[in-house]
């Protein structure tokens, strides 16, 4: 398995992975078009983000994105691991774990102090996984969602 930042040529496979990502989550309305200026805001090397890519034969089968966050109370710039997804046919074989250290290691490189991650109400498949991967348990997140916005 082949760990790798994400290139511009990539969008759109990436795009339908988090589809697949958001559709797998229950939320069977999110849209993935028009989408493509985000991944180039993630890929293009400016101060949003980054996506890791996990891939085999030249095929994505993988993927990690990560914001950037400033913060005073981190006294800088952190990460959060916004999308993780692994092809479901392929999970347990630790490619996330690679993916994701790769991501982890990528972060501090370019400066994070840390990187924080949440899951799904019901995750404890993904709980147990980034506990797996070093992770610690620090709070709940809660959301605050404008009206008419979607997912």
């Amino acid at each position: 398995m082949n760990i790798r930042l994400a290139k511009n040529s990539d969008g759109e496979t990436v795009i339908q992975l988090v589809s697949d990502l958001m559709i797998g989550l229950d939320f069977p309305e999110f849209d993935g078009r028009n989408l493509g200026k985000i991944f180039m805001g993630l890929v293009e090397g400016g101060n949003h983000g980054f996506v890791m890519l996990a891939e085999s034969d030249e095929t994505i089968r993988g993927i990690c994105t990560v914001s950037f966050v400033v913060s005073l109370r981190t006294r800088g710039v952190y990460g959060i691991v916004q999308e993780m997804y692994i092809l479901p046919e392929l999970r347990g074989q630790r490619i996330g774990a690679q993916m994701l250290e790769a991501a982890l290691e990528y972060a501090q490189s370019v400066g994070c102090i840390m990187v924080e991650v949440g899951t799904p109400p019901e995750g404890r498949r993904q709980s147990k996984f980034y506990k797996r991967v070093g992770f610690k348990r620090f709070g709940d997140r809660y959301r605050y969602r404008f009206e008419n916005q979607s997912v």
